[in-house]
């Protein structure tokens, strides 16, 4: 819990926010980042192998979880610009947003 509420209070400092929802909003995306061991295990293989484009099958492979679970989560962090999607032919391959503010105070954070 201290190290969603030093996130919390970073991204705070980071964006300056006064407008109580605006801070509200990031809260919540935080929460929605940092809710399962599983999230973070996803962005840490995406951090580990940055030149890597990995399909959600693979990823699902890696962690034992199904195709679908992984895709779920891997939109989740699409929707919040944390990695970027590359469409080739019909596969789906996934990278990490090395350019998201957000995702180089969760690498500093939690050394993903």
């Amino acid at each position: 819990m201290l190290f969603l509420y030093t996130i919390v209070r970073k991204i705070e400092q980071l964006f300056d926010k006064t407008n109580e929802g605006e801070f509200m909003r990031f809260h919540n995306v935080l929460e929605d980042i940092l809710s399962s061991k599983l999230k973070i295990s996803i962005l840490r293989i995406l951090h580990r192998y940055p030149e890597k484009k990995f399909s959600g099958r693979e990823l699902a492979r890696l962690l034992n979880i199904s195709a679908s679970r992984a895709s779920e989560i891997l939109e989740l962090f699409r929707k919040y610009g944390l990695i970027s999607r590359i469409k080739i032919g019909p596969a789906l391959e996934w990278t990490l947003n090395k350019e998201s503010i957000l995702i180089k105070e969760l690498i500093s954070l939690f050394n993903l």
